[in-house]
C-alpha cells in the first residue's frame, strides 16, 4: 500500500484549536500560520495545554485576512492577520522570543477567558528561530515547541486505541497535535523515516517525539485521561522520553495537499 496524507493541520494559535486543511503552504518558517500567535503571562512565560487545559477549547478560524477566535461562552474576537502594538519579550523553552501584542481587547478576551492575566502576541511574520539538531539540517519556525513539522501515522493511533482497549475511532488524533497524519504505513513506520518527500516538499525525519499530558487532555472539552499517556508509556517508553510521532524538518518550500505520496529520496 502507498503511504499518502490523509490530512494536514496547523495551529494559528499556540495550544488552542486546529484548522484542517486540503492544502498547506509551506513557507521558510514551516506552515504558514502555524503557531504564529501565542499567549503569554505576566511573567513573560508561554502559556499552553500542559497548565491551561481550556485553551484546547479556543476555536479559529483565518478568513478574509483576519484572524478570528473565540468560545461560546465569551464570544469572538477578529483582528488583521499582521495586527501589532506593544513588542514584547517572552520565553519559549528557555529560548527567549519576541513578538508584539496583538490588541489589548484580545489580551483581554484571554484573561477572561483564562482567569488569569495575559497577553495574546503575534509574531506578524517578522519573528522566527531554528531548530536545533545534530541529526537534521536545521529549519525555521515560529512558536511552535521544538521543530516545525509533526507527522503520525493513521495505523500508530490504531494500535494505541487497540493498547486502550477502545473501538476503532474512539481516541482522537487531535489530542497528538499532528501537522501532517499519513495513510497507508505500518505502525510507527513514521520512526524509520529518514529522508522523503511529499508533493513539491522535500524533509528530513529528525527525531520521534517525546509526549507529555498534553496527550491526555479531550480536545473537545479540556477533560483529562491519564490512561493516554499512561498506555504510550508501556510500549513507547525510552530513554528519550514516551514516544509518538515523528518530527521533521523541510528542505525547501511550496505545498503539500490531501492525497500526495510520501516518497524516499537520496
Amino acid at each position: 500500500m502507498t503511504a499518502t496524507v490523509q490530512s494536514l493541520y496547523i495551529y494559528p494559535i499556540k495550544s488552542c484549536k486546529a484548522i484542517e486543511l486540503k492544502q498547506m503552504k509551506v513557507t521558510e518558517n514551516g506552515p504558514q500560520w502555524d503557531r504564529n500567535w501565542v499567549v503569554i503571562d505576566e511573567l513573560g512565560k508561554f502559556i499552553s495545554q500542559r497548565n491551561c487545559p481550556k485553551l484546547s477549547q479556543v476555536e479559529v478560524k483565518i478568513e478574509n485576512e483576519q484572524l478570528v477566535f473565540g468560545h461560546e461562552s465569551h464570544g469572538w474576537i477578529q483582528v488583521p492577520l499582521n495586527q501589532k502594538e506593544e513588542k514584547k519579550e517572552f520565553d519559549i523553552w528557555g529560548q527567549t522570543c519576541w513578538g508584539w501584542e496583538v490588541s489589548r481587547e484580545s489580551s483581554r478576551w484571554f484573561s477572561d477567558y483564562l482567569q488569569r492575566k495575559c497577553y495574546f502576541i503575534n509574531s506578524a511574520e517578522e519573528f522566527f528561530r531554528q531548530s536545533s539538531s545534530k541529526r537534521s539540517h536545521s529549519a525555521n519556525l515560529v512558536y511552535a515547541d521544538g521543530y516545525p513539522f509533526l507527522m503520525i501515522s493513521q495505523a500508530s493511533l490504531e494500535v494505541l486505541e487497540q493498547q486502550m482497549n477502545l473501538q476503532k475511532g474512539q481516541l482522537k488524533m487531535n489530542r497528538f497535535r499532528p501537522n501532517i497524519v499519513v495513510s497507508g504505513m505500518s505502525e510507527q513506520q513514521e520512526d524509520e523515516l529518514k529522508s522523503f518527500s511529499i508533493g513539491e516538499l522535500k524533509f528530513q525525519a529528525v527525531k520521534a517525539c517525546p509526549r507529555c499530558v498534553v496527550v491526555n487532555v479531550d480536545q473537545e472539552n479540556s477533560k483529562l485521561n491519564n490512561k493516554v499517556l499512561k498506555t504510550l508509556a508501556t510500549y513507547r517508553k525510552t530513554s528519550e522520553g514516551i514516544l509518538f510521532g515523528q518530527n521533521l524538518v523541510h528542505l525547501n518550500t511550496g505545498h503539500l495537499c490531501v492525497g500526495d505520496e510520501i516518497l524516499p529520496w537520496v
